[in-house]
């Protein structure tokens, strides 16, 4: 699991590499999104911003991920397997903060991870 990107109407989208503390670009701005990679099935998301914890209707929604012959893709046709998701966060509004994000595996032994990143 890792920040995917984050978006804004002041810095456009910003790919942090994985395991990156904070964003590069001070992002803000009429429109914020954020979306994390999440590798394997999960069953119980939530998300904060500043603290608190984002509503239901920040959630925008999931895109699959697929495997195809040992390599990721976001183009999962027909006769893939689905291995993971980009989830994806509405945080207009906010002009900068914290932003965590955790979820639980549907998979014994059912781990939960997190992934946190300071937007600047």
């Amino acid at each position: 699991m890792f920040i995917y990107a984050i978006g804004s109407s002041d810095c456009g989208w910003e790919y942090p590499p994985s395991g990156a503390t904070s964003t590069s670009c001070n992002h803000g701005g009429a429109v914020m999104q954020a979306a994390v990679f999440e590798l394997g099935y999960g069953s119980s998301r939530i998300a904060w911003m500043g603290g608190g914890t984002l509503p239901s209707s920040a959630y925008l929604g999931s895109s699959p991920v697929c495997e195809s012959f040992g390599e990721l893709t976001f183009d999962c046709t027909a006769g893939l397997t689905i291995v993971g998701w980009v989830v994806d966060y509405d945080l207009s509004g906010w002009q900068g903060g914290f932003f965590r994000y955790q979820n639980t595996s549907t998979n014994s032994p059912f781990n939960t991870m997190s992934v946190q990143i300071n937007i600047l």
